[in-house]
């Protein structure tokens, strides 16, 4: 059985990954957005042409999808720490 402590050191442990994963949306979909913006740009000026175009728009997915984990990763953990913050308040409601 989870104890109130153990439930306060798993709610610690989530607002630090909570921490990290919002650092990581922040520069991943910085980066991705600079990319996406430069690209296009680049695009309508003619810049980009032929095999290029792939390999530009091969970087600008990966850069999406790096993002897109990012945020689902701290989504996940946001509904891990409301489910453990609900856990808490029940053990101690049943203790106290």
């Amino acid at each position: 059985m989870l104890t109130s402590d153990h439930l306060e050191g798993y709610l610690g442990l989530l607002r630090i990954r909570q921490a990290a994963w919002r650092r990581d949306v922040i520069i991943t979909g910085g980066l991705f957005l600079v990319a996406a913006v430069g690209a296009l740009a680049s695009g309508l000026l003619g810049a980009i042409n032929g095999r290029l175009v792939y390999l530009v728009l091969g970087v600008v997915m990966a850069m999406g999808f790096g993002f897109l984990r990012a945020w689902v990763r701290l989504e996940i953990v946001k509904a891990l720490m409301e489910l453990a913050d609900t856990l808490q308040r029940a053990t101690g409601d049943g203790t106290g």
